[in-house]
Parts: structure tokens; sequence; C-alpha cells
């Protein structure tokens, strides 16, 4: 990360305590007189390289990772200032990182959260975001904009569960190929009362 840093010339930036600030880039995504600076910054390397890092180490970078990398043909001074605010954000937080403990007398346990704006983007579609834990040690996570238009708050967060539900089913998979057992349901957090509702009135036939 201190290579990211000095690659981008931001190795002596002031460090930020957050990764981005969505109502600020949102409420000046539609004003016309911005310009587009893809040709003149090194915007997808920079996206590229922050990728990278949210893919493998971290999660916390997610959002503001997904959310920027969707103007790599349209890039603004908007936009380029908030990947390098992402970097003060790194620059602050350098010891942050993936930790993985193990003993003889550990059991498996295994945790979901799943969480979806409502009609966040411009062209009015959600964004999914879960992350699944393997003993407390976050194993999988992402952030996805959603294909379809969610007409609800209700909808766009059960699109979101039946997403992170799908990658929880394969991680349960795995590791039971790994030769662990589970005998009970995997919990998986959702803050929304109304698709929990939905979930807990749902019969199968």
């Amino acid at each position: 990360m201190k290579n990211l840093l000095t690659r981008f010339n931001m190795d002596e930036c002031k460090a930020s305590k957050t990764p981005m600030e969505v109502a600020s880039w949102k409420e000046q995504d539609n004003k016309e007189n911005l310009i587009c600076i893809i040709e003149k910054k090194p915007y997808r390397e920079l996206v590229g390289c922050l990728m990278y890092l949210m893919l493998t180490t971290r999660p916390d970078l997610s959002p503001s990772v997904n959310y920027l990398s969707r103007f790599q043909s349209n890039g603004t001074d908007l936009h380029w200032n908030g990947l390098k605010r992402i970097l003060r954000y790194v620059k602050g937080t350098l010891d942050y990182g993936l930790f993985y403990q193990w003993s003889e007398s550990s059991s498996v346990t295994l945790l979901g959260y799943a969480d979806a704006d409502w009609a966040g983007d411009t062209d009015r579609k959600s964004t999914s975001g879960f992350l699944l834990q393997v003993c407390n040690a976050t194993a999988l996570w992402a952030t996805r904009k959603q294909t379809a238009v969610a007409l609800s708050s209700t909808e766009a967060e059960y699109v979101a569960l039946a997403c992170a539900a799908t990658e929880l089913v394969w991680l349960r998979n795995l590791l039971r190929d790994f030769g662990v057992e589970f005998n009970d349901p995997t919990v998986m957090f959702e803050d929304n009362q109304s698709c929990i509702r939905l979930l807990d009135n749902m019969e199968t036939s």
C-alpha cells in the first residue's frame, strides 16, 4: 500500500478518516459543465490498483471503489478527487487488513451480512453489498450495482439478500469439501424490516 501511495504521489498526503462522500459526488454528477479528464489523468490505472487492493485485503474500500469505477470513460475532476480521497484514507489505515485465527478448540461459525441502498444511482438502480465471515473473519465480500430497477427499498434489500445467499451456499459447499459440516442454518443479518417479514412469511412448496 505504501508503494501505491508513492506511485500516485500521495505518500505525503493528509490522511482521511473515511474513504468517500457519496452525497457530494452524486449532487455534482448531473452538472453539464464538468469536463472529462480520462485522457489527462491515470484514472483507469488508479481504479485498477484500488480494485486489486479491495479484492484481496480491504473490503472496507468496496463501496467507494465500486462507485468510482463506473466513470472510467467519463470521469471528471470530481471523480478523480474521489479516488485521491480513497488514497488518503488508505494512508491513514495502512495497518488495516484481514486477520484469521484458528485453534483446535475453535468451532467453525459462518455469518452473513447484506444491505442495499435504494435507487442510489442516477439511473435509479440500487447497489447491493454483502459480507460473509468464517470464524469471525471476513472471507467473502462484494459491492455490486443491481441489474434491474427496484421499485421499493424492500425489493432492493431482497435482491441484495438473494445475492448474498447465493454466495453463502457456495461457501458452505466449499467448507463441506474441506470436511466442515453445518447442522444448522447460517444466520444472515439484514436491517430492512419489510424484507425480514417477507422472508418470515414465505412458504415453500
